[in-house]
């Protein structure tokens, strides 16, 4: 990208030469469908229509239009008006009573030692991520997606210990997925009937 264009409702636009951005951080892209948003100002020839992937780490895939459109083989649709799937935000949070259960299901499962809590997640001693449960999102119209261990534990303090990456969304009882439950999905998403596909993919492999 060679110039940054930044817009206002007005349509007034002004285009800003990459050299003259005075931070070296990459930056946040307004991905929404609100009228200032990237995916606004494509306009028609795109549809709103974008997808990313994930890898965890490395270099990422974001693509716009036709290109975005998510099908085939294992493919999970889910209606979106109720959620907020967020790329923003490393971890999921869900509302209280919502997490207590989830927490205590993953209690009667896992026989490690707890480890000291870290942000209020719940934490064992392992070096193994097999021992924990398998966490299916279900999510409203009965799509249920089921996540890899590693979108869900998290390895802290450089090994050691694994945390459940869930986290109190209370007072906003709001249920908000995270890009690291994201990781290794190819994230569709078509404004035109409220709906995001999830596709498992080895997100590193599409470079």
């Amino acid at each position: 990208m060679t110039t940054l264009v930044l817009t206002r409702l007005s349509t007034l636009a002004r285009a800003i030469p990459r050299e003259r951005l005075v931070s070296t951080t990459s930056g946040i892209v307004g991905l929404n469908w609100a009228a200032t948003s990237l995916t606004s100002q494509m306009g028609e020839r795109f549809l709103g229509l974008l997808s990313y992937c994930f890898s965890g780490t490395g270099t990422s895939k974001i693509n716009f239009g036709a290109n975005a459109i998510v099908a085939g083989d294992g493919t999970v649709a889910a209606d979106i008006r109720e959620h907020v799937i967020d790329s923003g935000t490393t971890y999921t949070f869900l509302p209280g009573s919502y997490l207590e259960q989830v927490k205590a299901a993953v209690e009667s499962v896992v026989t490690a030692e707890r480890a000291p809590s870290t942000y209020g997640m719940l934490c064992y001693y392992s070096n193994l991520i097999d021992i924990f449960p398998v966490i299916t999102m279900h999510f409203s119209g009965g799509a249920d997606l089921v996540l890899d261990n590693n979108n869900v534990y998290v390895n802290m303090g450089g090994g050691g210990s694994f945390c459940l990456a869930l986290m109190d969304g209370d007072p906003m009882q709001v249920s908000i997925f995270g890009n690291r439950a994201q990781n290794n999905f190819l994230v569709g998403y078509d404004p035109s009937s409220m709906v995001v596909s999830f596709k498992p993919t080895d997100c590193s492999a599409l470079f």
